[in-house]
């Protein structure tokens, strides 16, 4: 298992034939990780500090298992629909009452005059739980992406074979 998702660990490939608009994200750095026998598996020795503070499962003395990735991925999804970093009061516990406040408005797309679903807002601040379970597992996330794809095409079209050019400019992770 993977247990050091952030930012800095995931950089872009050149895009795949299914999807050639999008550059492939590939997850790098693997020095942590550690391999589960169970899906309950949990590394209760795991004591190590993470980009910008703890993650909640360690600041609330809990054991890191895949549902801190959940949170990463939480922070990542933020990133890309707010292009900012989740705020951390310090380096020991996130600043809970800088990420709250969000939840009752939903996330506008910056520099474009739209705003993302709440659909898919209230995914990101279920993932950025201070509360591991309640927190998405791994397949719900993996349904909630395919069902979000599906979304997306029956309002905009096929995503598949379509070239960066061809997308919606919303889509566009970089200016082409």
């Amino acid at each position: 298992m993977h247990i050091d998702i952030k930012i800095s660990n995931i950089v872009l490939g050149e895009p795949n034939e299914d999807f050639p608009g999008f550059y492939t994200p590939k997850l790098i750095d693997f020095d942590i990780a550690f391999r589960k026998r169970e899906e309950n598996d949990q590394n209760t020795n795991m004591q190590r500090n993470f980009e910008q503070g703890k993650k909640p499962n360690k600041s609330f003395k809990n054991s890191v298992d895949y549902k801190s990735n959940i949170f990463n991925i939480g922070r990542i999804i933020m990133l890309l629909m707010d292009k900012t970093l989740l705020p951390w009061k310090n380096m020991e516990e996130p600043d809970w009452n800088d990420i709250y406040p969000k939840r009752y408005h939903r996330l506008r797309s910056p520099g474009l005059d739209a705003t993302y679903s709440s659909h898919l807002t209230d995914h990101m601040y279920r993932c950025l739980s201070p509360d591991a379970s309640q927190r998405p597992g791994m397949n719900e996330l993996l349904c909630l992406t395919c069902n979000g794809l599906e979304r997306y095409e029956k309002g905009y079209g096929e995503a598949r074979g379509q070239s960066a050019d061809e997308l919606p400019k919303f889509m566009r992770l970089l200016e082409a």
